[in-house]
């Protein structure tokens, strides 16, 4: 016996033990993974704190010591919220001491805070560690820091208490603790000194991690149950039960295993979506479920037809739905925008921004690595039986392509789609994703790799809209002047006014400098297609004239430029423009910038790795370091080069650049939300960032209000950041709610542009443009030479200025959602439908291109 289980125990057996229990000590050190944060206040589990407490301030003073006792709602305390008034903040004296103690005055947590470090009406996070209280003099975090950690555990329905104790504080500075009153009789009240301050107790809320156990059994469970099965000598077993022993067990068990693999990789689809299991029994039954299932069995045919082995076709399967799922999963988390196909070509771009974010491991990642850890590892331990033969290997393989393609052909159909609404959502693509299903959601993102011909487009219909815009000659020179005057193009990462999306209450204007700016100004707001990720899309729009909305968001520099494409680089190039200039302080290859810029028209790029020591803030180059670069090349090009020449530079900065959170560096520019229910993390930390770009662009500006040649600054914001949810929910809700579902929606996709001068041209102010017309529209500004788009351009701005994947707007500024399935049917559609036939046309090669429509002629 032991030497057929010997003989039976092969290399692949071993290799699912490792694997197997590999993933059992994985579970084990990401136990604190299985841990959920809930909120309580009152006694009662919450989202967030409820709007209608009254509370104020209850001013403390020196030796005060108050103590506030709480019931414990869950074995597992994180971290409690309270709020301070400390006006003076930074020049605050003395400190104080949080800690945690339990019924018997045993303390659990304790840690000394400069006042100074308390801000002022914001929300000071104290977070506790699982360890001693030795330990935990950094645990507190507050707008200075922010510290993970494991949290305390406590005992369930026990009572704690939280007390605050002051030392050295001077009564001039008139600290406050926020208080509430008028509480339920569940709450106690505070203590001070011992003394109750009857009805009044403390402000704010405690964080707790309840312990999913289920989960982390159920875990378990299928980690020693499938090496149970791995460990099991099956032949050996069942050559000895008499009704099995001419039965080939291998056979049936591999066969088991195939049927088993597309079933647990549809329902993982669902667990990484955080569904419940109620709700994924109730979408296995729903249109999208059943698309979904027979996507992934016809994915795992397929692989079985090219590979012709069920072993190998199963652990494909797996592998390639584990890297979609915790892919997807990853970047909904990082970017709030699941993986496309499209994304495989901004590999580089999408690590470099992954770099910048921690990685946990949560429960339903976890719950996917089991299940497709373990069933690879059996999977592993059984030999292929029955492979086809050719002839059937082929047929096989036809027959599933034929089903693939007719599925396909089904869910894109214009009729199907419309009816259950089978498209990327530009608003919410996240959204999109877990309403359809990762798989089919992903499938759908092919569409974007190639750009489909519009209906009804024909070259003589293009030639025929085209007839009567004539491009303007090119020019071999040209002179320095205000007909030519340099320019210098700044595309501001993540630059906007969040007052777009209604009041918030700051205690000083975050932006002082652009608001400032009247005189030989035009400004007003720019209308995006993409919102808190991007960039590169922007950068296109502006550059080409082009709008994504017709290339359902693409990411062209990823896909569609492989040749010269014409744009306003080539256009200023043309009418005798030096300098050429294209810069972005980030990685060389991002968004395959490097390769894309030359056939932009840029004879010139320059990037991270071309800068020496830069004015750097939270690990990206400043703004002000931007502009020092800038200065330096506009100077470099006038002492060394022609000085009669204009100068042309295209700048995207990377200053703003996500995320905002405390750990990934303080900025303290100075600005504070004052409106508590707005006061978040992020959203502080970008107001203050935004400052610092206000005061950056305020030294490029007044470097060349004193340079006596005519210059012209281009800035705009490529999209508004991505910061809390909560922080725009709360502004949507705070809306109107008589302005239109579009309106409210489309508000997240504004941002400020401004075009200067240091020489007289005409102001104007509350502009609306799209970020496709903005090009065209500074060229013709400044009263110079206009490709024939450039002039169509401007024609349609007249009827309508704005055009984005997100919606349109006519000139008296009524906005309607864009729709590209149905262009003819809605308002002014036949003018979109236009501009669609001629954009189509330019971005095919240059050999279907209409002529010297989309450059100047000779």
């Amino acid at each position: 016996m032991r030497e057929h289980i010997k003989k039976e125990f092969t290399l692949y057996k071993y290799i699912s033990v490792i694997i197997i229990i590999s993933i059992f000590i994985l579970i084990l050190f990401q136990k604190d993974s299985f841990y959920a944060k809930a909120i309580y206040i009152d006694g009662q589990e919450t989202e967030e704190v409820p709007e209608n407490l009254k509370r104020d301030y209850y001013e403390i003073a020196q030796d005060t010591v108050l103590k506030q006792d709480f019931v414990a709602q869950e074995k597992r305390i994180e971290s409690i919220k309270i709020l301070f008034r400390n006006e003076h903040t930074v020049d605050a004296q003395g400190h104080i001491t949080i800690g945690l103690s339990d019924k018997s005055g045993n303390i659990l947590f304790k840690d000394n805070i400069s006042m100074s470090d308390i801000p002022h009406r914001k929300w000071l996070t104290v977070a506790f560690v699982n360890s001693g209280i030795d330990e935990n003099a950094p645990a507190v975090t507050h707008h200075r820091n922010t510290i993970s950690t494991n949290g305390i555990d406590l005992i369930y329905h026990d009572t704690y208490r939280i007390f605050i104790q002051c030392t050295d504080i001077s009564p001039d500075d008139h600290i406050g603790l926020c208080l509430t009153f008028g509480h339920s009789d569940k709450e106690e009240d505070i203590l001070d000194n011992e003394n109750a301050v009857e009805g009044r107790s403390l402000y704010g809320f405690i964080n707790y991690q309840g312990y999913e156990f289920q989960h982390f059994s159920a875990c378990l469970c299928i980690i020693i149950f499938s090496l149970f099965l791995v460990l099991l000598p099956w032949k050996y077993c069942f050559e000895h039960i008499a009704s099995y022993k001419n039965t080939d067990i291998e056979l049936h068990a591999q066969r088991i295993l195939f049927i088993l693999t597309p079933v647990c990789c549809y329902l993982m689809s669902y667990i990484i979506s955080g569904f419940t299991a109620v709700k994924i029994r109730h979408c296995i039954f729903s249109f999208f479920g059943l698309v979904n299932l027979l996507l992934v069995i016809l994915w795992m045919l397929l692989l079985y037809a090219l590979t012709n082995s069920k072993k190998a076709a199963s652990a494909l399967c797996l592998l390639t739905t584990f890297i979609l799922l915790v892919s997807c999963y990853f970047l909904i988390l990082f970017r709030d925008i699941p993986l496309r196909a499209t994304d495989f070509a901004d590999i580089g771009t999408a690590m470099d921004v992954a770099s910048r974010y921690e990685i946990v491991l949560t429960s339903p990642v976890l719950y996917i690595i089991v299940i497709s850890g373990c069933l690879f590892s059996l999977n592993l331990i059984f030999s292929d039986k029955k492979k086809m033969i050719l002839r059937t290997r082929i047929i096989f393989l036809i027959t599933v392509c034929i089903l693939f393609t007719g599925l396909y052909n089904l869910i894109t159909n214009n009729r199907i789609a419309s009816k259950y609404d089978i498209r990327i959502n530009a608003f919410n693509p996240t959204l999109t994703y877990k309403k359809m299903g990762y798989t089919l959601g992903f499938l759908v993102s092919f569409q974007d790799i190639h750009i489909e011909k519009p209906e009804g487009y024909t070259l003589d219909k293009v030639q025929e809209l085209t007839q009567h815009y004539a491009s303007d000659k090119k020019s071999a020179a040209a002179e320095i002047s205000e007909k030519k005057p340099n320019i210098i193009v700044i595309m501001n990462e993540a630059y906007s006014d969040l007052s777009v999306l209604g009041n918030i209450s700051v205690n000083k204007d975050y932006m002082p400098f652009f608001n400032s700016l009247n005189e030989n100004t035009k400004k007003g707001v720019m209308h995006t297609s993409v919102f808190g990720g991007g960039t590169a899309n922007t950068e296109f729009e502006f550059l080409t004239g082009n709008t994504i909305a017709f290339l359902k968001r693409k990411t062209a520099y990823t896909s569609l430029i492989k040749n010269d494409f014409p744009s306003v680089a080539r256009t200023l190039k043309d009418q005798g423009y030096g300098g050429m200039i294209a810069f972005h302080p980030g990685m060389a290859d991002s968004y395959n910038r490097n390769k894309v810029y030359p056939f932009l028209g840029f004879d010139k790029y320059i990037s991270l790795e071309n800068l020496e020591n830069p004015d750097m803030i939270r690990g990206f180059v400043s703004d002000k370091g931007v502009y020092e670069t800038v200065i330096h090349e506009y100077e470099d090009f006038k002492d060394n080069q022609n000085n009669d020449q204009p100068f042309f530079m295209f700048n995207v900065t990377i200053q703003n650049h996500s995320a905002f959170n405390y750990s990934t560096g303080i900025v303290d520019a100075g600005i504070e939300i004052k409106d508590p229910e707005l006061d978040m993390e992020q959203t502080g930390q970008y107001l203050n960032l935004i400052k610092e770009s206000d005061e950056a662009f305020k030294y490029l500006v007044n470097y060349f209000k004193e340079q006596k040649e005519p210059t012209v600054i281009v800035m705009f914001g490529d999209h508004q950041p991505r910061v809390e949810d909560e922080f725009y929910e709360k502004m949507m809700e705070r809306m109107n709610p008589d302005i239109p579902e579009i309106d409210k929606s489309e508000r997240r996709y504004r941002v400020p542009f401004i075009i200067w001068a240091n020489y007289d041209i005409r102001e104007e102010e509350n502009i609306d443009i799209s970020s496709n017309m903005l090009g065209s529209y500074m060229l013709n500004t400044l009263g110079l030479k206009m490709t024939g788009y450039d002039k169509y351009l401007m024609d349609l701005y007249t009827k309508i200025p704005v055009v984005t994947s997100v919606c349109y707007m006519d000139y008296g500024k009524q906005i309607y959602k864009m729709n590209t399935f149905d262009l003819k049917n809605i308002k002014m559609g036949e003018d979109l439908l236009n501009y669609q036939y001629i954009e189509y046309n330019n971005m095919k090669n240059s050999s279907k291109r209409i002529p010297d429509f989309f450059t100047l002629i000779e």
